[in-house]
């Protein structure tokens, strides 16, 4: 719900809202509500308990979804506070940066499909983590860190706001990442995740 109505409010300021911002909350709130429909998939098909190679496949592809759509709003975001920072995109090697990062990660991902790196689901349908795993947190982690030190260099060029709203949705998901690494169970990341979008929504929009 908070997903759409971030959609919905960015769609309805874009006459007010620079073409940057616009397309940065349309982008920010879709991974959120594809990783929210992913994740909520895998629950019901784990309260199912349903087997079958087919069922597999669709387990797969659901956890598939939301190691995709969380690294990737943290991603979004970082590539909308350097756009804020470097605005005539002067600073090439920090793009570099952030793309060889973010290369590398979806990569990975891409190769956790065949390899089971990150996490696979065997063949009772039954999600584990891979060997792995603490790999996704890591890169999930580095784009937060990244945002964390341009907000400390490049503080002065931001409005209080826009300060808060990436000090939230940095800290909280890298502190949820930290926790997560050593429980299973129970998903911290995404409650920080939807806190943090609803801190954004609320400074930014």
């Amino acid at each position: 719900m908070l997903s759409l109505l971030g959609i919905l409010q960015a769609i309805s300021f874009r006459k007010s809202l620079n073409r940057r911002t616009l397309f940065y909350f349309i982008a920010f709130f879709s991974c959120l509500a594809l990783d929210l429909i992913s994740i909520t998939g895998t629950g019901f098909i784990d309260a199912g308990r349903r087997a079958g190679e087919g069922t597999r496949i669709l387990h797969s592809a659901l956890w598939f979804g939301h190691y995709l759509f969380s690294p990737m709003m943290a991603c979004v975001s970082t590539a909308y506070l350097i756009s804020l920072l470097d605005p005539d995109r002067r600073r090439h090697w920090l793009w570099r940066v952030f793309l060889g990062m973010s290369s590398l990660y979806f990569g990975m991902l891409v190769m956790t499909w065949f390899t089971g790196l990150y996490y696979y689901v065997d063949g009772n349908n039954v999600y584990h983590r891979g060997d792995g795993y603490w790999v996704s947190i890591v890169f999930s982690v580095l784009p937060l860190l990244l945002n964390m030190a341009l907000l400390i260099v490049g503080r002065k060029r931001l409005a209080r706001r826009e300060q808060y709203a990436f000090w939230v949705y940095s800290a909280l998901p890298t502190a949820a990442c930290a926790v997560q690494l050593f429980t299973t169970g129970i998903h911290f990341i995404i409650p920080a995740i939807i806190i943090a979008a609803l801190a954004m929504y609320m400074f930014i929009l």
